[in-house]
């Protein structure tokens, strides 16, 4: 089932990620990294084993990112939010914006 959400605010992002966040459940994330290349990935938020101590700088929220832990590469990353093309979750896909590659 594909939910479209044209022009979504932050806010609006925030909202169908809350559900995935609170649960910590795998989904999969297409969004357009700051080089304004497409990514693809498969992660989970809520990812505790890793850390290495020390803490983030800045607030990821602030910045419209969401700290995940990738699934392929084993490592920690941010979903720009702001960038958010399609998430898959829980049998459902919510497409927030098409891709164009002059984007």
């Amino acid at each position: 089932m594909n939910n479209i959400i044209p022009n979504p605010t932050v806010a609006q992002t925030l909202k169908v990620f809350a559900d995935i966040r609170q649960s910590g459940q795998i989904f999969s994330a297409k969004f357009i990294k700051k080089d304004n290349t497409l990514r693809e990935m498969h992660c989970r938020t809520g990812v505790k084993r890793y850390l290495k101590g020390g803490s983030l700088r800045f607030k990821p929220s602030e910045k419209g990112l969401l700290p995940v832990y990738d699934l392929k590469k084993k490592e920690y990353r941010f979903v720009n939010l702001n960038t958010v093309i399609s998430v898959t979750h829980g049998g459902k896909t919510y497409q927030f914006r098409r891709f164009t590659e002059e984007a």
